[in-house]
């Protein structure tokens, strides 16, 4: 009888994405989150920070009076969210976390986000965390005497963990951070034997030099995917003007390794073996949905291209 209300219930709840929890995966999400060993074994790289009184004061205050600075927009995150609900729910059953490694994490707005997906849910978040300076237009309207503070080693890490921690609930152990440029300082992590990150989401590495630029999103894929070929890669800045090769190198990438790639609302992109569970949610954009019909240029190619203007 409890299980008829049960169901009853969710028939009554609006549809709100493709992806539907079966009554086993209900059951799934009550039971007690698992103890991960290898997730223990990654928390291992985590780089703590000590308390710093005055800069710990600068953060509550920036946090509490100028929260204009802490997101760009949040445009198509939704669909990632319910691809990252499903594979938190997968992982639970396989007694594991689920774990995201977020490149470029600014000051933790997404971070938090993909946090508060699911309790399975685990971010291992990379950035060097050198912007903002005091400088930087995002940063213009807090105080000069608190703006300072953003030149300061490891403040704007500082202020990031803190605002993760604002906005959720019980992240201490299923958050890491490493100070560092992608790909390198993600090997930490990556080489760890029969560890496993189901998702990737790259917002990192802008920057006006074409080939750089190319040469980074080249690198940081190709080691994602040997990591884990099964993952689902997705990132920001589909259209930014800093990502100029962006959408080409995803696109020879994901033809490359016979992946499909679609984008939603401009500005946040997928790419997986399988896309099917978000192909009917509003706002997607197919791309590439049978990469063996692409015809364009390779990563190669591009690469080489950039090097001419």
């Amino acid at each position: 009888m409890q299980f008829t209300r049960a169901l009853l219930f969710l028939s009554l709840v609006p549809r709100v994405s493709c992806i539907r929890l079966t009554a086993h995966q209900t059951e799934i999400e009550n039971s007690p989150l698992p103890v991960d060993p290898i997730w223990e074994n990654i928390r291992k790289q985590m780089q703590h920070l000590l308390p710093d009184p005055i800069e710990d004061d600068a953060v509550r205050q920036i946090y509490e009076n100028h929260k204009q600075i802490f997101s760009f927009g949040n445009q198509g995150r939704d669909v990632l969210e319910n691809i990252l609900k499903a594979k938190a729910v997968a992982a639970q059953a396989q007694s594991r976390r689920c774990v995201l490694m977020e490149i470029g994490v600014w000051f933790g707005n997404s971070t938090a986000r993909w946090l508060n997906v699911h309790p399975n849910m685990a971010v291992v978040g990379i950035d060097p965390f050198v912007d903002p300076r005091s400088d930087h237009y995002m940063v213009k309207g807090v105080p000069a005497e608190l703006r300072e503070h953003f030149d300061h080693e490891k403040f704007n890490r500082r202020l990031a963990e803190y605002a993760i921690a604002q906005k959720t609930n019980g992240n201490e152990d299923r958050l890491i951070m490493i100070q560092g440029f992608s790909p390198i300082a993600a090997a930490s992590v990556l080489e760890i034997p029969a560890a496993k990150v189901d998702a990737f989401y790259i917002d990192g590495g802008k920057q006006t030099n074409r080939t750089a630029f190319t040469e980074y999103i080249n690198e940081s894929l190709h080691d994602f995917y040997k990591h884990n070929p099964a993952a689902v890669f997705s990132g920001d800045d589909w259209t930014h003007s800093q990502t100029p090769t962006l959408q080409s190198t995803l696109k020879a990438f994901a033809a490359e390794k016979g992946l499909q790639l679609a984008q939603s609302q401009g500005r946040t992109w997928f790419m997986s073996e399988d896309l099917a569970q978000i192909a009917t949610m509003k706002g997607i954009t197919w791309v590439i949905k049978n990469p063996s019909t692409y015809t364009g240029p390779t990563v190669s190619e591009i690469i080489e291209s950039t090097k001419t203007h």
